[in-house]
C-alpha cells in the first residue's frame, strides 16, 4: 500500500506522482485500475499509460464490488487526515494500515509484500 500527500489532484500532478513514486520505484504495472475521475481520464494519463505500456482499466461507476476495498481505505485515510496534519503523520498511518490483519487473506499487507 502506498499513499502520497498532494497539494492538488490535477491530471498533471497525478501523472507525475504515479511516474515518480510508483513506476520509477517498482516498475511498470501490467494494469492500472482507477475510477472515472477526470485526472485518470485525462490526455496526460493516457499518454503516460501508452508510453510506459500500462493497460488502463476503469472501474464500473457506482459498483462497489469493483473498488470497495480501496474506498474503505480512502475513508480510513480521510478520517485520519481530518484530525491531524496529513504530511507529518502519513507514514505512521500507512504503517498501521499495512500492519493490520486483512480479513480476506488472513495476513497483513506487509507480510504479503
Amino acid at each position: 500500500m502506498e499513499a502520497i500527500a498532494h497539494e492538488n489532484i490535477t491530471a498533471e500532478t497525478i501523472a507525475k506522482t504515479f511516474y515518480e513514486n510508483w513506476i520509477s520505484r517498482f516498475g511498470v504495472l501490467f494494469w492500472l485500475i482507477a475510477d472515472h475521475g477526470s485526472q485518470f481520464n485525462s490526455e496526460v494519463m493516457r499518454n503516460l499509460s501508452r508510453i510506459s505500456g500500462v493497460k488502463h482499466q476503469h472501474t464500473t461507476a457506482y459498483h462497489p464490488q469493483c473498488n470497495g476495498k480501496v474506498k474503505r481505505t480512502h475513508r480510513t485515510l480521510k478520517s485520519a487526515h481530518d484530525t491531524i496534519k496529513w504530511s507529518d503523520t502519513l507514514p505512521t498511518i500507512l504503517l498501521g494500515l499495512c500492519d493490520s490483519l486483512q480479513e480476506e487473506s488472513n495476513s497483513t499487507i506487509a507480510y504479503l509484500l
